[in-house]
């Protein structure tokens, strides 16, 4: 099944056969939802639906209302026209105090609980009754047949955000395995050219952003147009039609890979353009939903206010969160870093952890098994089962799918945990989310109480993970103390990464205190890893991770501390290189670009920061800005009076830059590498001084 499409009260589904050929599936599609009265009787109700000609079929059915109750309810079950109709019921039922259940699902995701079978996963559909049936993919690698086209906008335009309203589509670039195909002319003649390329190529997935398939409709209806770029007929109306294909975003088809994506659907039982968009706390909450249903619980709403009140004193003392060992600043060699596959998953299956298991006590039941528990078994076995494939496997295809595919089920898997206390999920219950931070602070605790009995220095401790080290110590060594830890936890551990260096530098603002959760280090088979530092930040000019990983390479050739501390002129060298050239205007402005995330509308903020100016800049050029939308810059003049001047958010990649600022950013970042090895942000400028005339009348060691 590649996708799923509703309609006017019809649901239609697209598959993809053995030979290639995509039949196009037709039914009836009516919503439904379940009702209790709370102040009218069920019959005063049930006589009230039944008149209402947006009513398709009444059913009195028994449901649970949660997963330990034995006991059942009734509930009348009502089926609408339409989606239409079904709004229509849910206005009028508001009105009238009652219990609604299994009513705020999206039209295509309820589609899909009807189904019962994964999209991008192999199905068995049987003519005849209509029915489709799931076909045991033996955890296999490889994705499904899925074809795909990317797809590039270009707009004429002088501003950074295009307006569909004004600005026409200047070029569209197309690409399938082969060489790019790009169509140009006049907008009319593109969009034609762009119906017959789409027909043409057939894909199942066009990769673009959402918003470039909307605009090229917007655009559509400008120029009278009736786009046919799916495999339905386009209708009556202007615009572009897209039925039948998924409209998948460039950034989560990278991310995820096909594979991923086939991974995900098949979780959530969500159409695959939903399963990668949606925010993963709503893959959860769907995976949850399809399984209640199929246990004949009752759904509440997502909106559930399943929490107690307590005081903060209270909350305080039930739930410490995670336990860390902070280092203390340096660099140390041969220090190994030892994971929990994934330790939240398997506490939870383990020690029986649910919602309706973990009482208020903070007692865990542990029969019957719980609802949360059993669900989360198959997809940790599934992930771990892929995590040891990409493991073993030589490097190809095979190995690609199977990263992707673990990756998937990883990003859902760390967000069940965080999921079972949230206010917003329909089943929470925070004393499952205590619970299970408890488990891991003891957990924690044994395992480095083994460790220092074993002789092992613990370094630094985050949660799931501990970083230890012992003099001479060899892989076989680190292996035992991984045995020993699973052993006694109960709970697998793996060797994550074997340092053959590693630093931690100490907070800025406090050198003797550690930088939380910062470190950059080398392995053993010479890959450069860190967590934290600029390089690792989205927000950051390109130049500051290309420097820092420089500076860090150098410092690390060496074969021992002593070594390391010798490379900090070499070190020293590459951030000298890199302030000279952008004193003397060398640095392209693409490698300074900063991203920032606008958390709340432009207009809202108090305080003038550079990437508000950035927003607000955009907006007087006819741009729409919305909070959560990232901004683009570049520091022009960092000290000018006049806000508007300091930075430059229309053509970032083309302005001029402010060298003296970008210095300053470039030199905070230099002190991240070289603070572990007890070099100051002053030492580095009196450095710089000797080195570059340039800076020495400038005080930066004030900035």
């Amino acid at each position: 099944m590649i996708t799923v499409g509703i309609r006017d009260g019809s649901a239609f589904i697209w598959l993809k056969t053995l030979s290639g050929e995509v039949v196009k599936i037709t039914r009836s599609y009516k919503p439904d939802l379940y009702v209790k009265p709370t102040r009218m009787n069920l019959s005063e109700i049930w006589n009230l639906l039944e008149r209402s000609p947006h009513i398709h079929k009444l059913n009195l059915e028994l449901k649970k209302v949660n997963f330990n109750s034995k006991r059942k309810i009734k509930v009348i079950h009502a089926r609408a026209e339409g989606e239409e109709s079904y709004r229509i019921i849910l206005r009028r039922l508001s009105a009238h105090s009652c219990k609604l259940y299994n009513y705020d699902l999206a039209h295509r995701q309820k589609l899909m609980f009807e189904l019962k079978v994964p999209c991008l996963n192999p199905i068995e559909y049987d003519e005849p009754s209509g029915e489709f049936k799931a076909i045991n993919d033996d955890l296999n690698l490889e994705p499904p047949p899925i074809s795909h086209l990317k797809l590039d906008l270009e707009v004429a335009c002088e501003g950074w955000n295009p307006n569909p309203k004004r600005d026409p589509i200047k070029r569209i670039i197309l690409q399938a395995e082969n060489d790019p195909i790009v169509l140009e002319g006049s907008e009319s003649e593109i969009l034609t050219e762009l119906e017959k390329a789409i027909n043409e190529f057939d894909p199942d997935f066009i990769i673009t952003p959402k918003i470039a398939a909307k605009y090229i409709s917007w655009r559509a209806k400008i120029n009278q147009l009736n786009l046919n770029l799916g495999r339905d007929s386009a209708g009556s109306n202007l615009g572009a039609s897209y039925e039948g294909r998924a409209i998948i975003n460039p950034t989560h088809y990278e991310e995820y890979g096909l594979a991923g994506i086939a991974e995900l659907c098949n979780y959530s039982m969500l159409p695959p353009d939903l399963a990668v968009s949606w925010p993963v706390g709503k893959l959860v909450d769907s995976r949850q939903c399809y399984e209640a249903i199929k246990r004949n619980v009752l759904l509440p709403p997502a909106r559930n206010p399943n929490t107690n009140f307590r005081l903060l004193s209270q909350f305080h003392q039930a739930d410490h969160g995670g336990l860390t060992l902070n280092p203390k600043p340096g660099v140390y060699e041969n220090v190994c870093q030892l994971d929990f596959d994934s330790q939240y998953p398997n506490i939870i299956v383990n020690y029986n952890i649910s919602y309706e298991t973990v009482l208020d006590t903070g007692k865990v039941l542990s029969k019957p098994r719980g609802f949360l528990a059993e669900i989360t078994e198959y997809w940790l076995k599934r992930r771990l089962h892929f995590k040891r494939q990409a493991k073993m496997l030589p490097p190809g295809k095979l190995k690609t799918y199977a990263e992707q595919r673990q990756k998937a089920l990883k990003s859902v898997l760390v967000v069940v945990y965080g999921y079972s206390g949230c206010p917003w999920n329909r089943f929470g219950n925070v004393k499952c989310f205590e619970e299970i931070n408890r488990i891991s602070r003891k957990i924690l605790v044994k395992a480095l109480n083994i460790a220092e009995e074993l002789g092992f220095e613990v370094i630094y401790a985050d949660v799931d993970s501990i970083y230890v080290h012992k003099p001479n110590a060899n892989l076989s060594d680190y292996e035992h103390l991984r045995s020993e830890i699973a052993s006694q936890t109960g709970l697998p551990i793996s060797i994550e990464n074997w340092f053959k260096f590693i630093a931690f530098p100490p907070q800025k603002s406090n050198p003797s205190l550690p930088a939380v959760k910062r470190y950059f280090g080398k392995l053993m088979n010479g890959e450069i890893v860190f967590k934290g530092i600029e390089a690792k930040r989205h927000d950051q000019p390109k130049l500051i991770r290309e420097v820092q990983l420089k500076m860090i390479e150098e410092l690390f050739k060496a074969q021992s501390i002593r070594e390391v501390k010798g490379n900090i002129e070499r070190a020293m060298k590459v951030l000298a290189n890199a302030v000279k050239a952008l004193s003397e205007g060398k640095i392209s402005a693409e490698k300074l670009v900063i991203h920032r995330m606008l958390h709340k509308h432009p207009l809202k903020y108090r305080s003038k920061f550079p990437h508000v100016i950035a927003a607000l800049q955009l907006i007087q050029r006819g741009a729409s800005i919305k909070p959560r939308m990232p901004v683009s810059y570049i520091i022009t003049k960092a000290k000018s009076k006049n806000p508007y001047l300091k930075v430059n958010a229309v053509d970032p990649a083309k302005g001029k830059y402010d060298p003296e600022k970008y210095i300053e950013i470039l030199i905070s970042a230099a002190e991240t590498i070289l603070s572990p090895l007890k070099i100051s942000k002053v030492q580095i400028i009196n450095y710089l001084q000797q080195l570059t005339p340039l800076i020495k009348t400038r005080n930066y060691a004030l900035a």
